[in-house]
């Protein structure tokens, strides 16, 4: 169940998948809670790939409210960014400190995404 101009995504208990995106900025944001991890993975990509297969090809996954993310979790965030570059789009995370910060230091991902704190930090397209 998607809907991309309002609050709706998908949960499976265990992982909550929100999207909505800012008109103006040209940004589709994923909202991700809970798990990213072997279990909850497919629904994550499935989401993230529906997104791009639509068109929107800039994307901002918001992992502030995650509370673990494992190796399967960070292969569906990188998957996905090769997915918007096949098509001269972007793919940010926001994430604060916490768990998933940690986990993008510690493997070097922090070098190949962009962070952000916050969506308000994220430059638009073009900018």
């Amino acid at each position: 169940m998607w809907c991309i101009n309002g609050i709706v995504g998908g949960e499976s208990g265990r992982v909550k998948v929100v999207v909505d995106q800012e008109v103006g900025r040209g940004l589709v944001f994923v909202n991700l809670a809970g798990e990213l991890d072997l279990l909850t993975s497919d629904e994550v990509r499935s989401a993230l790939s529906e997104l791009v297969d639509r068109g929107h090809h800039q994307l901002a996954v918001d992992l502030r409210d995650l509370a673990f993310i494992d190796s399967t979790g960070l292969a569906v965030l990188v998957g996905a960014l090769k997915k918007v570059r096949e098509h001269h789009g972007s793919l940010v995370l926001i994430s604060a400190d916490g768990h998933p910060r940690r986990v993008l230091k510690i493997t070097g991902l922090d070098k190949v995404f962009g962070v952000y704190p916050s969506r308000e930090e994220i430059a638009g397209p073009g900018s």
